[in-house]
């Protein structure tokens, strides 16, 4: 499939700065000089720095993907296209106090061959954009900006992790579940490669996970998330890493499960049944190598 960038004007939104951003990512000259992060199939992830005269100046990581597929066709009927969920996960996670990578404008156009192409564009920040201008730091665990080797997953698959910090990240990813738990929330694909590792100094509360691809998050009925939920997003979470070949540690994950579950009522309890939920889970999938290598 061809590479799916939008050709000319594309639909915008009606706001005028996050238009100006849309057409700034659109122009060839902008498209030839980003950086291209990852390509797969039917979709293209870029950076590169936007300049609007005068207004602003900022990094930015621009996802683009194709609607010509059948099963596209159905989600855009019903306004549930890939990136349409995505923007509303980001928008829940930040709501329950999560960091994520913060969508700016979401707009559809045609490519070279006229078919049908939406993209979102997020900020990447960490590039001396003022504060103000966006949620969060998403930065790389050395402090530079994220590139598409910087996930989680490749954090783990590296082996550069102490045991220490590979603990602290245990952590941060318990005390994350149970806030988003709280708020009545779940993630089908709460994968490592779906997050970036910022790491900020050598404290014990040193690593925040950067939540960039969001489209698997949904709302549990009457706002409260069944344990086969909890067991789906926690299953994600080993499955990947198991497919690539980088299996994590049982203890990192019962350190997540224990962190998550430390301030319930029975949290032995909770633990051990999240844990035999997971390994049924687990168990019962398959093979779990992925169609397209996450590390590649």
């Amino acid at each position: 499939m061809s590479d799916p960038t939008i050709q000319g004007a594309p639909r915008l939104t009606n706001d005028p700065a996050a238009a100006a951003i849309a057409r700034a990512v659109c122009d060839p000259a902008w498209v030839a000089s980003a950086s291209r992060l990852k390509q797969t199939g039917h979709v293209t992830v870029r950076a590169g720095e936007v300049r609007l005269r005068g207004v602003f100046r900022g990094e930015m990581v621009v996802k683009s993907m194709s609607l010509d597929r059948r099963k596209d066709r159905l989600s855009r009927w019903f306004g549930s296209t890939r990136l349409v969920r995505q923007w509303r996960g980001a928008l829940l996670l930040a709501h329950a106090g999560l960091p994520v990578a913060t969508p700016i404008v979401l707009f559809r156009g045609r490519s070279a061959r006229g078919g049908l192409i939406e993209t979102m564009v997020m900020q990447r920040v960490g590039d001396g954009v003022p504060r103000d201008r966006c949620a969060v730091p998403w930065l790389a665990s050395n402090g530079s900006l994220a590139e598409s080797r910087d996930t989680l997953l490749h954090l783990l698959a590296s082996d550069d992790l102490t045991l220490r910090e590979e603990r602290q990240i245990a952590r941060v990813l318990g005390a994350d579940l149970r806030a988003m738990f709280d708020a009545g929330l779940w993630n089908r694909d709460h994968k490592p490669s779906n997050m970036i590792a910022e790491k900020r100094d050598s404290g014990w509360g040193a690593w925040r996970i950067v939540y960039i691809d969001t489209a698997g998050v949904r709302e549990a009925r009457s706002h409260r998330v069944s344990a086969k939920r909890i067991a789906r997003t926690l299953a994600s979470m080993i499955l990947e890493p198991m497919g690539v070949g980088h299996p994590v540690r049982r203890a990192t994950m019962m350190r997540v499960l224990r962190t998550l579950h430390q301030s319930t009522p029975d949290p032995r309890g909770n633990v051990r049944r999240d844990w035999r939920a997971v390994a049924e889970i687990v168990r019962a999938h398959g093979d779990p190598t992925p169609k397209d290598d996450p590390l590649e």
